[in-house]
């Protein structure tokens, strides 16, 4: 984790979180043990991993609010992994466990 936000440029930075959040506040400890563990019946967290090296490419998290009929959800990919398909894939896969979760119950009558 401390080497995927190392890699972040601002640009990614700002595009994820809407502001500059330096690199200190992203790795400090009481965040990433948050971020890291789950709870799994709020939050699913997926990690694309490069397979050669296990180096972190994206993360995008899905986040049920507090009614759990709906979802919000996050993406980050590495820099040097944008324009590649793994923002598509991701977002395939988060639709799928929202689905799974019923908190996209009528995405099909939506889209």
């Amino acid at each position: 984790m401390l080497e995927f936000h190392k890699d972040l440029s601002e640009r990614t930075v700002i595009q994820r979180y809407l502001k500059i959040v330096h690199y200190d506040k992203r790795v400090a400890q009481d965040r990433l043990s948050r971020i890291c563990f789950d709870d799994y019946d709020r939050e699913i967290a997926l990690v694309v991993q490069n397979p050669t090296n296990n180096e972190i490419l994206a993360i995008s998290r899905v986040t049920k609010s507090s009614d759990q009929k709906t979802a919000s959800y996050s993406m980050t990919i590495k820099d040097s992994w944008h324009r590649k398909g793994i923002g598509t894939k991701l977002m395939e896969k988060m639709i799928a466990i929202a689905k799974r979760e019923r908190v996209l119950q009528n995405l099909k009558q939506k889209c």
